[in-house]
């Protein structure tokens, strides 16, 4: 299929988004582990697999619109020091994605690429799930406090 230039670029920038997604839980999930938070590093292991799978999405589109695949870049990533301050930082980077999920959507619709707007609505719909959990994660902390928040994710 010929190359269709733009959704092709705006997929390697989710590409991106989403190997920076999967390292920064990588080592949110490792630093987890360790301070003995088990619970927490299981969901987190979960969200590893769906960016994953979103990476494989992307990369089977952008390969059968005839582009290439960025498989070597990432962003910076910013890895908290404690619990909270990890929850808060993948927040961040869930808000952005889901953000840009949206506005690749409506690309997909405005190019009439109705594929890609599938690929780009299964993978919005996985990151506001990510991005509601860890909402409610960060309210837990607000109403419990941190130390009794803690315990319940051992």
């Amino acid at each position: 299929m010929a190359e269709k230039k733009s959704v092709v670029d705006t997929m390697n920038e989710l590409l991106v988004d989403e190997f920076t997604a999967i390292n920064q839980y990588l080592a949110h999930r490792e630093k987890l582990k360790l301070l003995g938070y088990k619970k927490l590093a299981c969901r987190l292991k979960e969200h590893i697999e769906d960016e994953r799978d979103h990476v494989h999405k992307l990369m089977k589109r952008i390969l059968f619109l005839g582009g290439e695949p960025y498989m070597s870049q990432m962003k910076p990533m910013n890895i908290g020091k404690d619990v909270k301050s990890m929850l808060e930082s993948d927040k961040k980077l869930e808000t952005a994605c889901v953000k840009k999920y949206n506005d690749a959507v409506d690309q997909a619709v405005a190019e009439k690429d109705n594929g890609t707007m599938d690929v780009f609505i299964h993978n919005l719909c996985e990151e506001e799930s990510h991005l509601r959990y860890l909402m409610a994660q960060l309210k837990q902390i607000d109403e419990m406090g941190i130390e009794s928040y803690l315990s319940t994710i051992k």
